[in-house]
């Protein structure tokens, strides 16, 4: 948006003030409530120990930013703001891991459930109070069908591994990145040093290992290594890896070995076809005999998502997020999703449901962050529990969506916040509107012009084109 040019909110209230008779008897509907943060969170909130790194701090301009490009009204963050007197007219409320409820707050939550909202709520939601302080139970413990059992105990075997090199190149690329089970992370050896060069995991007791994976670091080919365990004082290769072309290499075992320390053992790498006297490696896994990781990386949460339909809009039954997690506890709640105790190996609720009245209450045992903010992650859980957005449209990121409703009628604003004055950008974007979530429209018009926009029916879908510059304004004339 150019210095000085209004808001796309501030564009769509002064439209409003001019055009009384139109915006008569609607109200501005935000299909999605985020409740943001209203109190810093507490000290110590996730426990003591998380892997540096490991961002569980909400990001409220992402997070909105991935509803809204899913097409969900979650626009201004005017209409965003902590809950008031109600939290109507939203299909969805959405409490992130440190949102605060006040004293009337879990009232009103449960009046919105009980009249047909739908709440996704993450982690520790409504445990803070308005001074920042944490209570011992959820507030929304009936709304949410389950209580807080507290946090989960991860296990730590990861920094209890000692893990060496021959050299290291810089702190940040020390031989722990190699287990640390990120994408971003890796070891690499000295510079002066040739080849070769290896990294050395020792557990403190025999461990039995039937096969390894070994992950090489984005550009930086693995060509030739070992793998090898320590027997008695030699190393014995386990598997030997020659020419390598791939960048995640399966090493199996021609049989399980019990060993102490395992190493990866580099002789060539290259980087963009030139050999290198420096070896990098991304991630070595050893796994066990059916194929489970010896070392569970800190906080890895390896869900199975039972419900169909949310397996389906994921595109799998699994769902693997590197976060911590709360213990939920269900009263009422049915299940929806499960990851292993890493203690125990039991299943811990991963998601809950609850039906409330005429809604429903889905809990997360994650922080929202935990999820990322990538928008096909959002559009997964929102197609799932939420249903599909009112209006979609063709525009891109930059395009925004406002809409007003009322008795039989319904007013959009489609506004481009960066115009590029240019006559290849179009000014037009195409719009389609969910007859069973908004209502059927009989007619479009452009306001305040009245003139009548061509419309089609595809499925439940009602489509029309409709011009931006920078806005572009429709009345749509809804079925009773």
């Amino acid at each position: 948006m150019a210095e000085g040019s209004m808001s796309p909110s501030e564009m769509v209230r002064q439209w409003a003030e001019g055009n009384a008779r139109w915006v008569a008897g609607t109200q501005l509907v935000p299909e999605v409530h985020v409740l943001p943060l209203v109190a810093a969170m507490p000290t110590g909130w996730w426990g003591e120990g998380l892997p540096e790194g490991l961002s569980i701090a909400p990001d409220m301009a992402a997070l909105l930013g991935a509803i809204r490009l899913d097409g969900y009204l979650a626009y201004d963050e005017a209409a965003l703001t902590a809950l008031g007197s109600d939290v109507g007219p939203a299909r969805t409320l959405v409490l992130v891991d440190g949102a605060v409820l006040g004293a009337r707050g879990p009232g009103l939550v449960s009046r919105f459930v009980e009249e047909g909202g739908t709440l996704l709520a993450f982690g520790h939601a409504s445990l803070l109070d308005e001074a920042g302080a944490a209570r011992p139970e959820y507030p929304l413990a009936d709304v949410f069908g389950a209580g807080y059992g507290g946090l989960v105990q991860f296990d730590t075997e990861a920094s209890r591994v000692v893990l060496t090199a021959d050299t290291t190149y810089a702190a940040q690329f020390s031989p722990p990145n190699v287990i640390d089970g990120r994408a971003d992370t890796f070891w690499a050896s000295i510079e002066a040093g040739p080849m070769p060069h290896w990294v050395q995991l020792d557990f403190g007791k025999p461990r039995t290992a039937g096969s390894a994976q070994v992950s090489c670091r984005p550009a930086f080919l693995l060509k030739d290594f070992d793998v090898q365990a320590k027997v008695g004082e030699e190393w014995q290769t386990l598997a030997g890896v020659k020419d390598n072309k791939e960048w995640v290499i399966d090493c199996p075992f021609a049989q399980p070995i019990e060993a102490q320390s395992f190493r990866l053992f580099i002789t060539r790498e290259e980087l963009n076809g030139e050999n290198r006297v420096i070896a990098d490696v991304g991630e070595f896994t050893l796994l066990d005999e059916k194929g489970g990781r010896l070392i569970p990386p800190p906080y890895l949460i390896e869900g199975r998502i039972s419900d169909k339909a949310w397996a389906e809009a994921n595109r799998s039954d699994r769902l693997v997020l590197r976060s911590p997690a709360v213990r939920l506890k269900p009263t009422k709640a049915k299940v929806i999703a499960t990851f292993p105790d890493p203690l125990t190996g039991d299943p811990l609720p991963l998601c809950t449901v609850n039906k409330v009245g005429k809604g429903h209450a889905y809990l997360f045992a994650v922080p929202e962050a935990a999820f990322g903010y990538a928008p096909e992650t959002w559009e997964a859980l929102f197609r799932t529990f939420v249903g599909m957005p009112m209006v979609r449209h063709s525009g891109d990121e930059n395009v925004v969506a406002f809409l007003r409703r009322g008795k039989g009628k319904a007013i959009l604003h489609v506004i481009d916040t960066a115009p590029v004055e240019t006559p290849e950008r179009a000014k037009e974007v195409i719009v389609r509107a969910d007859t069973k979530a908004l209502g059927r429209a009989k007619a479009v018009k452009t306001l305040p012009e009245g003139t009548a926009v061509r419309t089609s029916l595809r499925e439940a879908w009602v489509q029309f084109t409709l011009p931006i510059g920078p806005m572009g304004t429709v009345m749509m004339e809804l079925a009773r």
